[in-house]
């Protein structure tokens, strides 16, 4: 285990001194059939336009605040402060990989600049002998532990994993070159062009003879995959990265060439074209793909669903070997459980038959599918692609059953398949909107309600649009439509709507919740999740609120294109690793200071240029130029996490002392009732429980948090100590950062909890009900905009956190006597709009279900002569359940929701209503309604 430990600790010096390499000839310490080499023309120079001038001390930095064993590196870490500022001309090269360890062969060489040292240091060397133990080597300019060794010669560094890759390193030092890729000629030819900050080149020939090596190891569906993308032919890749300058960002170009022409992979590939539609996307856009469909949309599917077809095809017989497999594995099986059976002692004779029997049956119907799937497998034979279902030999794969089920949709639509390709233009665009959300909660799954899709129209489009909805309105509908189908028209018609927006119309379904809608403007014709997405795109489309497409960095070109803005979506992560901290009560951590880390912001462009002979792709990411404004960031979120850290550990011990309290005086305050009782727990405060010893506080309950403790704080964390107080002070609580509210002066109901639910600490997955009485928080809001808080629960005692609103609502709530903060009193952000009209259009379901409850007593009433005319107008959540008067009733999902909830009772019937700001949702006896849903 030291060996191994030394190892990773070699290579992780070495990644950090030389993250690539250099030699008297580019590419004379790489063997002939390596599989990567790259090159870094100056390392140092190239680490501080990344890092900034002090990377090396601001990563030191970031150091002294990781846990403290991190302090048995320190000479490792200097190891590196002593080379880092000569690193010259870099090369890397990855020579093989295998199964066996190593599992990869590597070879890092880097020429050092004048001035560098000729030797390891002591402390390092130091290091390295106590790491490696009796088996590795230890020298002034060498050190070798197992496959790993570091050499110092000829003024460079030289790193080796593995023995081939040792040998050919010593064979070069000798001054033997005649295996090395510099003797390559297409290298050689590479070697001459190549030019960039770092460049990179990768024999595809030599990554095939590898993986073949792997043998079994190598997973059979990715060599499928391989296959289906033609990878036997492709020659080499190579890549240049531009790294970012003062005035412009990192540019990575890479391109894959190709040994002869592709023909399967070639029908995904389209002639190279600039997007049009970029320009008119909305400017919340958050990140799109944008792909160049050719001129010929029939031809281009087909050629697609042909090679698919292909694909499912070849895995085929595969498929069939696997059901064959599980077939003889689960006949084995059973024969097995037989053997078990009639030696088991637990069964009766009767008991052991009828089970025998059934293991029988099972095998003999599992023996019948094994002879039916080695008949499939002996009679399967691969076929082409027939589009045509009616010549088609047997039953269509599922490629050729989708373009018979695209062929009848559009038929039952009333246009042909040519007729719709020949409508659409030649770009698609998909893509995602930055949907205002100030709580975050979603994560990325945010996509789910903010994305788009859009194709570029042209021709005849409003002709063929027109017949489409004269078909799913039913305005016209041919005359020798048979009448059952003609019945079924005007049903779906029904359902649906169409109406105007600025911009262009949308079809939807009319229900308050519809998952998806269609939209046309000028020149496009897309879909989305809702109209709110909808209508900007439209709105985009015809000029207003568009993209700036200078945002783009890479520009509009390219077959494909893709743009992504990475701060806006790493701020909604953060966002929801807030809102996530709520609903569990825990602290959030990370969470990232975008604005301080990416001052610039971060966007990344993907455009790609491709042909059968060869695929190029560019990469550009403009905003941040460096890496320098991250160190920081990073910085401010290790010190929080060591502040909690501090607080909670501190809290934690006082909880336990009270714990211990509490088991001593079990017995008395059973016996104590009412004013007995609140004035026991009212004379227990932190002081009286120093001095009676059930707790010994380690720092005085200082908080890490506190203003005032700051300079404090900080002196304590350069000096790696988890303590800021005087350790003679360690006990004087006149510093405390804490309000001691008191034990919970009620007796706590009594409960079926059992005594582990009790000790449980607090974990949420909605914002539901806070349970607890409020003992001692923060004096102030300074943890992430929230308080660390003790909490009493039943008698026990958990560490938690809470945001102010929270914290403030529940202190509330407890000077009324109250042992709990319900949902529906916990403070909450308005909600946007987009997010009001999901939430909404999900409840529906849920109020329509109260709504056919109360409508039914209320029919019953009627019927036995009774009035009955239920009425709630946002009361309590007790007063809401008593209304449904229902013994198995189980709503407490209707607890967050209790103060937006209306009911009411006309003539009509019952209606109820959900609110949410200025829109609502609305059921009652004639169906549903929403306050955004237009009429027709």
């Amino acid at each position: 285990m030291r060996l191994l430990t030394t190892g990773w600790l070699l290579l992780l010096t070495c990644g950090l001194l030389v993250p690539a390499l250099s030699a008297q000839a580019h590419g004379d310490f790489a063997p002939r059939n390596s599989l990567v080499y790259a090159r870094v023309g100056d390392l140092s120079d190239a680490l501080k336009r990344v890092g900034g001038d002090n990377w090396v001390q601001q990563a030191q930095d970031l150091l002294r605040l990781v846990p403290e064993d991190m302090e048995e590196q320190q000479a490792a870490i200097d190891e590196v402060k002593n080379f880092v500022n000569y690193l010259g001309e870099t090369e890397l090269v990855i020579a093989d990989i295998m199964v066996r360890n190593p599992n990869v062969q590597m070879i890092l060489f880097v020429r050092l600049k004048p001035g560098a040292p000729t030797e390891f240091s002591e402390a390092f060397r130091s290091l390295m002998k106590e790491e490696a133990g009796r088996d590795g080597k230890v020298t002034a300019t060498e050190i070798s532990v197992e496959h790993v060794t570091l050499r110092l010669r000829n003024n460079a560094l030289i790193l080796t994993v593995g023995g081939a890759a040792d040998i050919h390193v010593k064979d070069v030092l000798d001054g033997v070159t005649d295996n090395s890729l510099s003797q390559v000629e297409r290298f050689k030819k590479w070697n001459k062009t190549a030019s960039g900050d770092v460049v990179a080149w990768a024999n595809m020939a030599a990554w095939r003879t590898s993986v073949d090596r792997l043998g079994e190891d190598f997973d059979g569906d990715t060599r499928q995959m391989l296959n289906f993308v033609e990878w036997q032919k492709w020659d080499t890749v190579s890549a240049s990265l531009t790294l970012p300058g003062a005035s412009s960002g990192a540019q990575l170009r890479a391109t894959l060439t190709m040994t002869e022409p592709l023909k399967r992979a070639a029908a995904f590939l389209r002639p190279s074209n600039a997007s049009k539609l970029a320009a008119t996307l909305p400017e919340e856009t958050i990140g799109f793909a944008s792909l160049q469909l050719g001129s010929n949309h029939d031809q281009t599917l087909q050629e697609i669903l042909a090679v698919l077809h292909d694909y499912v095809g070849e895995s085929e017989p595969a498929r069939i070997k696997q059901r064959m497999k599980w077939c003889e594995e689960s006949i084995e099986n059973m024969k097995n459980w037989i053997v078990e059976t009639r030696s088991s002692d637990d069964l009766s004779d009767e008991e052991k038959k009828d089970r025998i029997a059934q293991y029988e049956e099972q095998i003999k119907n599992q023996q019948e599918q094994l002879a039916g799937y080695r008949e499939q497998l002996a009679a399967y034979k691969a076929r082409p692609f027939q589009p045509d279902k009616a010549a088609r030999d047997g039953r269509g794969t599922e490629p050729e059953r989708f373009l018979d089920e695209l062929e009848e949709f559009l038929e039952h639509l009333g246009v042909t398949r040519r007729e719709a390709g020949d409508a659409l233009g030649s770009e698609l665009v998909m893509g995602a909107l930055d949907l205002p959300d100030p709580e975050g909660d979603d994560d990325l799954d945010f996509v789910e309600h903010a994305w788009f899709v859009a194709v570029e129209t042209q021709g005849n489009f409003d002709e063929i649009k027109q017949r489409i909805l004269d078909r799913l309105l039913a305005r016209k509908l041919p005359g020798d439509m048979p009448e059952e189908e003609r019945e079924e028209m005007q049903r779906m018609a029904a359902k649906l709507i169409r109406y105007d927006v600025p911009g262009g119309e949308i079809l939807s379904d009319r229900g308050v919740r519809s998952d998806i809608v269609f939209f046309a403007g000028s020149g496009i014709v897309g879909a989305a999740p809702s109209d709110f997405v909808a209508r900007r795109v439209l709105e985009a489309a015809s000029g207003r609120g568009r993209l700036d497409t200078r945002k783009l960095g890479g520009g509009t070109s390219g077959s494909k294109l893709g743009w992504a803005d990475l701060k806006a979506l790493f701020a909604r992560m953060v966002r929801h690793e807030h809102t996530r901290g709520r609903r569990q009560l825990r602290f959030p951590v990370p969470v990232f200071d975008l604005e301080l880390g990416l001052p610039a912001g971060a966007t990344v462009a993907l455009n790609t240029d491709e042909s059968q002979m060869a695929i190029s792709l560019r990469a550009t990411l403009t905003g941040e130029r460096g890496l320098a404004a991250l160190f920081p960031m990073f910085r401010k979120e290790l010190v929080a996490e060591r502040q909690w850290q501090h607080d909670r550990d501190e809290v934690e011990q006082l909880s336990s002392g009270l714990q211990r309290w509490r088991i001593q005086n079990d017995e008395a305050l059973a016996k104590l009732t009412g004013d007995e009782y609140r004035t026991l727990v009212a004379s227990v405060t932190p002081e009286v429980l120093v001095e009676k010893a059930f707790f010994q506080p380690t720092d005085g309950l200082r908080s890490a948090f506190d203003p005032a403790m700051r300079e404090r704080f900080e002196a304590a964390q350069n000096g790696r100590d988890t303590r800021f107080g005087a350790a003679d002070k360690a006990a004087d609580l006149g510093e405390s950062g804490y309000q001691w509210y008191g034990l919970c002066p009620h007796k706590w109901p009594e409960s079926e909890l059992g005594e582990e639910e009790k000790r449980i600490d607090y974990y949420y997955d909605t914002l539901g009900p806070i349970q607890g009485w409020l003992v001692m928080a923060h004096k102030g809001p300074w943890a992430r905009d929230g308080r660390l808080a003790l909490i009493e629960y039943y008698g026990y005692w958990s560490t938690i956190w809470l945001t102010e609103a929270d914290f403030q609502a529940l202190l509330k709530a407890n000077s009324m006597g109250k042992l709990e903060l319900p949902a529906a009193d916990r403070p909450r952000a308005e909600v946007p709009e987009w997010k009001a009209r999901v939430e909404l259009g999900r409840h529906i379901w849920e109020i329509s279900d109260v709504q056919r409850i109360l409508q039914q007593r209320r029919d019953e009433a009627r019927a036995e002569g009774r009035d009955y005319a239920p009425k709630f107008d946002g009361g309590s959540y007790e007063e809401l359940v008593k209304l449904l008067d229902d013994e198995n009733d189980n709503r407490e999902y209707l607890a967050p929701r209790v103060k937006r909830i209306k009911i009411w009772t006309t003539d009509e019937g019952v209606f109820v209503r959900e609110s949410e700001g200025a829109l609502w949702v609305e059921t009652g006896p004639k169906g549903q309604k929403a306050s955004w849903q237009p009429e027709k």
